[in-house]
């Protein structure tokens, strides 16, 4: 039987498959702006995309500023004239439009559903994850969602996770798990609250050796593997 009762959940990447969800709505918006989205533009965009997040994880930048900035990095050198900030609007909306899930995402949430308590933490944009996650259905296995936008403090800060810690009542930190695919994000923001963690290694890379959490699964099947 596994100590841990709480899981502490990240969403994209984790059970949503951003890539995909990325891939499409960049794929819609270029060709809104008449550009072709070729595969070596839709990586190109994708590596921006990711560069600014970690600004923002450093706390380097706002959201707005990582919103806009990243259209302007990635747009202006097309002759793309439109207002960045038009174009992140246009963005979102096709990101709200498409739910992709990590293989097997749904039936490991229905298992975990049945013997924990789940919270997502999240630093994706408010109105695009709730979108994403009424059209999921996968809201009646989740306790409660927190999004950094509303709590005012986005992973890794502790005072995230501190809030989220006094909401749901204050259980033994050693009863918590902080299970997602960002060591930057989701795995040294647990590391710095005090709380274990489980590194869903999806890509199957490691960018950040430094960062080292208590588990490391490649597939959610392993999970409760790990924590038994």
């Amino acid at each position: 039987m596994s100590k841990y009762k709480v899981i502490f959940l990240d969403i994209d990447d984790t059970i949503f498959d951003f890539l995909e969800c990325e891939k499409s709505a960049i794929k819609k918006t270029m060709l809104k702006y008449n550009i072709t989205p070729t595969e070596e533009l839709i990586r190109e965009y994708s590596e921006i995309n990711k560069g600014f997040w970690l600004k923002f994880e450093r706390k380097q930048i706002t959201k707005p500023e990582l919103l806009r900035q990243r259209f302007e990095t990635f747009f202006v050198p097309l002759g793309v004239t439109e207002s960045p900030n038009e174009i992140n609007k246009t963005y979102l909306n096709y990101l709200s439009e498409d739910v992709y899930f990590v293989e097997g995402a749904q039936d490991f949430l229905k298992k975990l559903h049945q013997g924990f308590k789940i919270y997502i933490l999240t630093n994706g944009v408010t109105l695009t994850q709730k979108r994403r996650l009424n059209m999921s259905g996968i809201l009646p296995l989740i306790d409660e969602v927190f999004i950094s936008e509303e709590v005012g403090f986005q992973k890794p800060d502790t005072r995230f996770y501190e809030y989220v810690h006094q909401r749901i009542g204050s259980p033994d930190i050693n009863t918590i798990i902080m299970l997602g695919d960002s060591k930057t994000s989701d795995i040294q923001g647990g590391i710095n609250f005090g709380i274990d963690t489980c590194w869903f290694n999806i890509r199957n890379k490691d960018n950040h050796p430094q960062i080292i959490p208590t588990f490391e699964i490649k597939s959610l099947s392993e999970f409760f593997k790990k924590i038994s």
